[in-house]
């Protein structure tokens, strides 16, 4: 067994957790603007509170979204690097893994809601427990649950439209308290290292359900040809 290093930059929170052997050791979660300027600084004082340095890294896990584009990219950029650097082995695993994490959920095919703004969501979730992820209104979550007899809810979405779930936030049918945290980051990269495949650094890519605003403004720009006088 060894030293696991896990990153997620994908939404608000920065959060990098350290394990080993399966067991959580240390992690450090923060809000951030910006996610770039504090990574390393993360990662090194998580180091340091277990007494090792980034040579004892033996395998990283970066989350690939979805959530923010930046940040997605700033995540896996740092656990790529680190990986390459030291020659270890790169795990992906994505938000949703993380949030299935969640030690309120009860059930064993808990609902994931990403917040993405624009009045919609990031979901995997399917009844039949197969991952699908897409995008949804939260008007097509409350239609797809109502007929459920067995859910949870779980994820930023709840409390972004907490109005719109209201019919199915009841007791026990949701978490309220959405932040990532470091064990279940950990906890969610650990079960992927468990799966025994090793993803490949160098193709991985970020999870986009949805276009940037920068690439739907370039779809969009108008352009007028030069008239020649």
């Amino acid at each position: 067994m060894s030293w696991m290093l896990c990153v997620d930059t994908s939404t608000m929170i920065s959060c990098v957790a350290l394990g080993h052997s399966g067991k959580f050791i240390a992690g450090i979660s923060s809000e951030a603007r910006s996610h770039g300027p504090g990574i390393m600084v993360s990662i090194q004082n998580v180091l340091s509170e277990a007494g090792i340095s980034h040579h004892q890294l033996e395998m990283v896990v970066a989350s690939r979204g979805p959530g923010t584009f930046t940040g997605v990219r700033i995540g896996m950029t740092t656990q790529k690097t680190l990986s390459w650097s030291l020659n270890i082995p790169f795990y992906e695993i994505t938000t949703f893994d993380i949030y299935r994490k969640h030690p309120d959920i009860s059930v064993e095919n808990p609902c994931v809601l990403i917040d993405a703004r624009r009045n919609e969501c990031y979901t995997d979730w399917t009844p039949n427990g197969e991952k699908s992820p897409r995008l949804v209104s939260p008007l097509e979550i409350v239609k797809l649950l109502e007929n459920e007899k067995d859910w949870f809810l779980t994820g930023s979405g709840i409390e972004s439209y907490s109005n719109e779930f209201s019919s199915l936030l009841l007791p026990g049918k949701y978490s309220s308290d959405n932040r990532i945290t470091p064990e279940m980051l950990f906890s969610a990269g650990w079960k992927r290292y468990e799966q025994g495949k090793v993803d490949n650094a160098v193709t991985s890519e970020p999870l986009y359900i949805r276009p940037s605003d920068a690439e739907i403004n370039l779809r969009n720009r108008v352009i007028t040809p030069l008239i020649k006088r």
